[in-house]
């Protein structure tokens, strides 16, 4: 959470979880509107500078609001474990052949998805 505990309990006592929340929401909606404009105008495979800049700009608000509540909800190791999961299952159901396996706690299991 690169050290920022501190600022993200400070953040949710000063405005509340639910003002963080509409928050979160707000900042979802402005990285969806930045994605579609850069996919409407060039396609994302060709987005200008100042489009990667306003991504990367929404992105940073969406990451910062998601750890706010992964830190608000004590699931640092949770969310961690899941990730890790879910990349070794995506890895594995496209095809991509990189040991992630090695990220898994040695009890997980990968299911299968029909």
């Amino acid at each position: 959470m690169n050290g920022s505990k501190e600022l993200y309990d400070f953040l949710m006592h000063k405005y509340g979880a639910y003002a963080q929340l509409l928050m979160l929401f707000e900042e979802q909606a402005e990285l969806n509107v930045e994605l579609l404009k850069a996919n409407r105008a060039t396609g994302l495979q060709l987005i200008t500078n100042e489009q990667r800049m306003r991504i990367a700009d929404e992105l940073a608000d969406n990451f910062i609001m998601l750890e706010q509540f992964v830190n608000f909800f004590k699931l640092e190791s949770e969310v961690d474990l899941t990730m890790q999961y879910k990349l070794e299952r995506v890895a594995q159901r496209s095809g991509y052949n990189e040991p992630y396996k090695d990220l898994l706690p040695s009890n997980a299991k990968i299911e299968e998805v029909e």
